[in-house]
């Protein structure tokens, strides 16, 4: 049986052609980070299980300050968030999200700024 971490890898490199995926950081308590190198960006992706369902919060790491680490996403006041109750739901809903994020990044880093 996969993981959550090797379903959203294979599908993200399926559906993305991301030019790299990879597990980035020490695990969390239930979390595990990826940082995948998409455009020319690298987003951050913090994938959780749930007792009933699987989630992820993503955000592009050129819009965070601090570690790569979960905790530092779960803290940060940008980014998305995906539910769902199958890894391979959840890792589509993650490519959907990374697309959102790609077309925004610019008009948000002048928000914050």
């Amino acid at each position: 049986m996969e993981t959550l971490v090797e379903v959203v890898k294979e599908v993200l490199a399926e559906k993305l052609n991301a030019k790299r995926i990879r597990v980035v950081g020490e695990e969390y308590e239930d979390c595990r980070l990826l940082a995948v190198e998409y455009g020319d960006d690298v987003f951050l992706v913090g994938l959780w299980s749930g007792s009933r369902a699987f989630y992820a919060k993503l955000v592009a790491a050129s819009m965070i300050r601090g570690d790569w680490r979960c905790s530092t996403l779960e803290y940060t006041p940008v980014g998305f968030y995906a539910f769902s109750d199958t890894p391979r739901h959840l890792a589509e809903k993650i490519v959907e999200k990374i697309h959102l994020l790609e077309n925004i990044k610019g008009k948000l880093k002048t928000v914050l700024v």
